[in-house]
C-alpha cells in the first residue's frame, strides 16, 4: 500500500499548477471577506475532489491493466484510495488554516481591516468540513469504481448537484436556527458537550466509511482489467 500511496503522490507532485491556483483563491476569498470560514471550506473540499482524481490517471493508457498485475491486492488498493483522498482534506485544511492565520495578522495587523478567525470557530467548523468530505469521499470512490472514469464524471457531476442542493439546505436552516450569522447557530449547536458531539461524529464518520469501503471492494472485485 506504501507503493500506491508513493505513486499517487507522485502524480499529485506534477500538478504544481494546481496547487498555485488554489492557494490563489483562496487568497481572493481571504482578502475580499470579513471572517475565513467560506475559505477554508473551499480549499478542503477542492483538495478533496482533486485526490478523486487519482482514477484518471491509472485508467489512463489502459494503465490498470498493468496496475493490478503488481502484488497488492484489490482490496489494498480500494483501501489506498480512501486514505489518499482524506489525506488530501486534511492537507487543503492545514493550508487553509496556515492561510487564514497569516491574512488575519495582514488585515488586523497591518492593514487595521475587521476580519473575523476565531479558534474555537474554526474548531466547530472543521467538525462541519469534515462530515462534508467524509459524505464526499464516500459517495465518489464507489461511483468512480463502478462507472470508470468517463461515466463517473457524470457521476461526479450527479453527486456535486447533491452536495451544493445539501449546502443550501443547510444554509437555509442555519437561518431558521441561528439568524443571517451562521456563527449564532454554530454556538447554538455547541450548546452540547463538545466530545461528546466529536465521538457521535467520529462514530458516523467510522461507519459511513466502512460501508463505503465495502461497496468499492465489492464493485472492484467484479471488474475485469
Amino acid at each position: 500500500m506504501r507503493g500506491l500511496l508513493i505513486k499517487d503522490l507522485k502524480l499529485m507532485r506534477n500538478q504544481k499548477m494546481f496547487l498555485v491556483i488554489l492557494i490563489l483563491l483562496g487568497l481572493v476569498f481571504l482578502f475580499t471577506q470579513d471572517n475565513s470560514y467560506t475559505a477554508i471550506g473551499y480549499m478542503t473540499m477542492m483538495c478533496a475532489m482533486f485526490s478523486v482524481t487519482t482514477f484518471t490517471y491509472d485508467e489512463i493508457d489502459n494503465g490498470n491493466a498493468y496496475l493490478f498485475t503488481l502484488p497488492f491486492s484489490r482490496k489494498d488498493y480500494v483501501k489506498e484510495k480512501y486514505i489518499f483522498a482524506l489525506t488530501g482534506c486534511l492537507f487543503g485544511f492545514l493550508i487553509s488554516i496556515v492561510l487564514s492565520v497569516i491574512t488575519s495578522v495582514v488585515k488586523v495587523q497591518i492593514l487595521s481591516i475587521p476580519f473575523e478567525f476565531g479558534w474555537m470557530t474554526v474548531v466547530r467548523l472543521s467538525m462541519v468540513i469534515a462530515s462534508v468530505c467524509v459524505l464526499f469521499v464516500a459517495a465518489s470512490i464507489p461511483v468512480e469504481i463502478k462507472l470508470g472514469v468517463e461515466k463517473g464524471r457524470i457521476g461526479l457531476v450527479i453527486i456535486m448537484v447533491i452536495f451544493f442542493s445539501g449546502y443550501y439546505l443547510i444554509m437555509e436552516a442555519i437561518e431558521i436556527f441561528g439568524g443571517k450569522n451562521p456563527l449564532v447557530f454554530f454556538q447554538k449547536f455547541m450548546n452540547f458537550q463538545m466530545v461528546t458531539i466529536a465521538g457521535i461524529m467520529v462514530c458516523i464518520w467510522v461507519v459511513v466509511l466502512g460501508v463505503s469501503m465495502l461497496v468499492s471492494v465489492r464493485f472492484i472485485n467484479r471488474k475485469e482489467y
